[in-house]
């Protein structure tokens, strides 16, 4: 200590000490207190109704219609933050792929797995897919707000349409369509 003050050493020696326990205080990350918040989640119902027709195999877009479709679809799906998808997969007849769900990630994996070769079926009924989609929102759907996206190239050799239509106005539902090719 020679040269030194003992107050000065003091001083440092308390201020290093405040430091050191500040540090591990902080560390720590204590909280005080508890509360909670509802957090009410808006979000849509979307049921994707998507043609797997031969049509969709067509090289007029890189590499197929069905492939670029599906591509606008994952870009879609990278913009949605909270709303419940549901696939529908049809040509001359249609299916579930995916029920209403909030999980992005296994959609996109049913909609990787999407392919033409699916459904053994060349023509295009969109009356039976609206159908389909009606059912889901039946089934399952609590949303005020209703969407059904529909992606085909056009071509539509169904039976019954106009009347799932007058349905579909009826439910409150809207339909988006979104042309390929």
């Amino acid at each position: 200590f020679t040269g030194a003050s003992f107050a000065r050493f003091t001083f440092r020696w308390i201020t290093f000490s405040a430091a050191l326990l500040f540090l591990v205080v902080a560390a720590c990350r204590p909280q005080w207190g508890k509360k909670e918040d509802v957090v009410v989640r808006e979000g849509r119902d979307i049921v994707v109704l998507l043609d797997i027709s031969r049509s969709m195999q067509a090289a007029d877009l890189a590499p197929t219609r069905l492939e670029a479709a599906k591509m606008k679809l994952k870009m879609l799906l990278a913009k949605l933050s909270c709303e419940r998808l549901a696939l529908v997969l049809f040509s001359g007849s249609a299916f579930v792929q995916s029920p209403l769900t909030i999980d992005y990630h296994a959609f996109s994996s049913y909609l990787d797995q999407v392919d033409s070769e699916v459904i053994a079926s060349g023509t295009t009924a969109v009356d039976k897919a609206l159908l389909k989609g009606l059912d889901l929102f039946d089934a399952g759907s609590v949303s005020a707000t209703k969407i059904m996206l529909l992606v085909t190239d056009g071509e539509d050799f169904s039976a019954h349409l106009e009347q799932v239509e007058a349905r579909v106005k009826k439910a409150g539902i809207q339909v988006v369509a979104l042309g390929v090719g």
